[in-house]
């Protein structure tokens, strides 16, 4: 899974994720103290990485699957019960929607609605609940559409699932894009400004999408 914000360029290839910087200041937004959005932000990255590893763990082959599995309770111990009980259901709605062969479409707004509820889960008292919801959903559905493109030429040699592969490229593109210019607008206002006070606990730099970007995986 490869890391959203330096995939569009709000971070640098060389940025050292310690922590995840520009989630905490998307999650500012919603009327929080810095230390509920550093807390928020590690809940959420744990949820998603969870997830992930279930996915290893139903896709890969048994020595990575050990592997998985191993990282996947490190994960599930960390996390509230609210927000494992949320993860779990999101594990069984992928099966269903995999197993129903579900077109791209429905499939990305299903997962996004997820996200939502995660981010809604890993709420702490002083955040605005509707915004973590669109937040949520729009990091999810951008997040999704980005591996899928990404790991669409493998998926077709191998036979994983991936939506993408029953339609047109022209239509993946459109799709793509809409989440994409999605996150985009949400994202930008926050994190491709130079407008953050310099107080700022969680300030980071004056970075903008301009910049060279790469990738990286959240990590537990």
């Amino acid at each position: 899974m490869d890391c959203i914000f330096k995939m569009n360029g709000y971070v640098p290839r060389n940025h050292v994720c310690a922590r995840c910087e520009p989630l905490e200041n998307l999650l500012l937004k919603s009327g929080c103290s810095g230390k509920n959005a550093r807390d928020c932000s590690k809940t959420i990255l744990r949820a998603f990485s969870l997830i992930k590893l279930e996915d290893t763990f139903r896709d890969e082959s048994l020595p990575r699957k050990f592997i998985a599995k191993a990282m996947s309770v490190h994960c599930l111990i960390r996390l509230p019960r609210t927000v494992r009980n949320k993860t779990r259901e999101t594990n069984v709605t992928v099966q269903r929607l995999e197993s129903q062969n579900t077109d791209p479409s429905k499939y990305v707004s299903y997962i996004a609605k997820a996200g939502a509820s995660i981010f809604d889960s890993a709420a702490k008292p002083d955040m605005s609940k509707d915004y973590l919801r669109v937040l949520g959903a729009t990091l999810t559905g951008a997040i999704l559409l980005q591996d899928m493109t990404k790991d669409l030429p493998s998926d077709v040699k191998t036979g994983r699932f991936n939506p993408l592969k029953s339609v047109e490229t022209n239509f993946a593109n459109a799709l793509a894009k809409k989440y994409s210019e999605a996150f985009k607008n949400l994202a930008d206002p926050v994190l491709a400004t130079n407008n953050m006070p310099q107080d700022n606990p969680l300030r980071w730099g004056n970075l903008t999408r301009q910049n060279e970007c790469g990738g990286c995986a959240p990590k537990c």
